[in-house]
């Protein structure tokens, strides 16, 4: 920076200073061009946009699906039967809903078989009854078996009709089970003397009942076992006259599945006429196995475990996989030791009841005086009697001590899937809060109400079936608000 003194100015002007600041260049910037707006740029902006967009309606284009939806009304007038033997005319399986109501006083059952998605009868079958008397529904391998007394009381049969069409596949005059796996059917029927009990027999004369409705002087002679091709109908043996014939049915899964055994299904156990326990094949009636028993009394077989109480005053356990003895214990002649829920073992007595241990035969925890205990689904649920049977808690299955309060339920109906559907009405017309409790859950989950009183509930994985109070069967569709851990 540097200061001049310039010539040619007026005398006594002061001297001008001239500041030079150098040179500067003047380039022209360049300058990007803009790149025009298209999708791919555009794209994050209106995702962010339409995000905020769906935060702020609350994503209120489609209403969240309901707990609880009817799907059908089916009218269900009350009938001798019905009032009777609630469980026996309704069964749910997963896609159908069977239904029995008594017809022309009482002396046929209709059968009619109802899509779940719309409520729509598929087809009627009717079939004729002695008047007033019961009649079971079974499903399994796409058949639904109706089994009841024969109309002249001669016997049981069971016919077997597609699920489907309701044609009629097979019928035998025998109270068929559908209890295998594997197509395999069974018929266990008592066998009585020729003649009944004389209607004008004198006073105190004991007389003996049979299923089908009929008395009988003598007690009966015994039972005939038969094994049965499920899909035909078609006889594929039969037992001689035995003494007692019980079956134990594998446990069935929450999901429908049946839990099976090493290499069978189930066990039918035996005692001949001669005395003698044993463990016959159901698929071909061979024995399996002949357990060292005296003078045996009774049987019981629940899982792996075959009960036999003989000598009166005793109780053996056997494995009915290796058939050795488990445990052997004394018990007194007023008193009862076996199964008493699934595969749970109680001991009562006029002195009180116990629950038993699987494994040795000793008494685990005592069950308070007319409380009863029963196994759903891996839970051990006590029932207080109050009127009908109301759920109390669940309990720990090794000591007793309780786990959950249920209390706040007065109604329980519990299936043989392990499922159990609570119910709490406000009147007995309702309307009713319901709850259901499956495996592996820790505790029931709410669903909702329904605006009537309900009775003899059925229900799978989706689907709520109930009697109600105003003389209809309604069916509902319900999921849980909370997925469990198991789904």
């Amino acid at each position: 920076m540097v200061g001049t003194e310039r010539t040619g100015e007026r005398a006594g002007d002061p001297p001008e200073l001239v500041i030079d600041l150098g040179t500067v260049r003047d380039d022209p910037v360049e300058v990007s061009p803009r790149r025009p707006f298209t999708w791919w740029r555009l794209r994050p902006v209106a995702f962010g946009l339409a995000a905020v967009l769906l935060l702020t309606i609350g994503g209120s284009g489609l209403p969240p699906e309901p707990i609880l939806s009817q799907i059908a009304s089916l009218p269900r007038p009350s009938t001798p039967q019905s009032a009777a033997y609630p469980d026996r005319g309704v069964l749910l399986t997963d896609d159908l809903l069977f239904v029995a109501t008594a017809q022309q006083r009482n002396v046929v059952w209709r059968v009619s078989a109802y899509e779940l998605d719309r409520g729509r009868r598929m087809w009627t079958y009717d079939l004729p009854v002695w008047p007033d008397t019961k009649l079971e529904l079974q499903h399994r391998a796409g058949l639904l078996l109706v089994s009841g007394p024969r109309p002249d009381r001669s016997g049981m049969r069971t016919v077997a009709l597609d699920d489907r069409t309701g044609r009629e596949r097979w019928s035998l005059p025998s109270d068929v089970q559908s209890l295998g796996g594997d197509g395999t059917a069974l018929a266990i029927d008592l066998l009585f003397s020729t003649e009944p009990a004389q209607a004008n027999a004198p006073g105190g004369a004991t007389s003996y009942g049979s299923p089908w409705g009929k008395f009988y002087d003598g007690p009966p002679l015994g039972r005939v076992v038969t094994g049965i091709e499920l899909s035909t109908g078609q006889v594929r043996w039969r037992s001689e006259v035995l003494s007692t014939a019980v079956v134990g049915v594998t446990v069935l899964f929450d999901d429908g599945t049946l839990a099976r055994m090493p290499d069978r299904d189930y066990d039918l156990a035996v005692l001949t006429a001669d005395g003698a326990a044993e463990l016959r094949d159901p698929r071909t009636g061979a024995v399996r196995h002949r357990f060292p028993v005296v003078d045996p009394g009774t049987l019981q077989l629940s899982g792996d475990l075959l009960l036999v109480r003989h000598n009166a005053l005793e109780v053996t356990a056997y494995s009915t996989e290796t058939y050795r003895q488990v445990w052997s214990r004394p018990v007194r002649d007023d008193a009862f030791v076996g199964f008493c829920s699934g595969e749970l073992i109680c001991e009562s007595s006029p002195q009180g009841a116990w629950t038993i241990d699987r494994a040795s035969g000793k008494r685990l925890w005592p069950i308070p005086r007319e409380h009863a205990i029963t196994d759903a689904g891996g839970h051990l649920i006590e029932f207080v009697p109050q009127g009908s049977m109301r759920p109390l808690r669940t309990v720990d299955p090794l000591t007793g001590a309780p786990r959950l309060h249920l209390m706040n339920w007065k109604q329980a109906n519990v299936m043989t899937s392990g499922r159990v559907l609570f119910a709490n009405p406000e009147t007995h017309s309702g309307p009713t809060w319901l709850g259901v409790l499956r495996t592996g859950w820790v505790a029931p989950v709410e669903l909702g109400t329904v605006p009537v009183g309900v009775s003899d509930c059925q229900l799978n994985a989706t689907v709520i079936a109930c009697t109600t109070t105003d003389d209809t069967l309604r069916i509902w569709r319900y999921r849980t608000p909370v997925q469990a851990e198991d789904e």
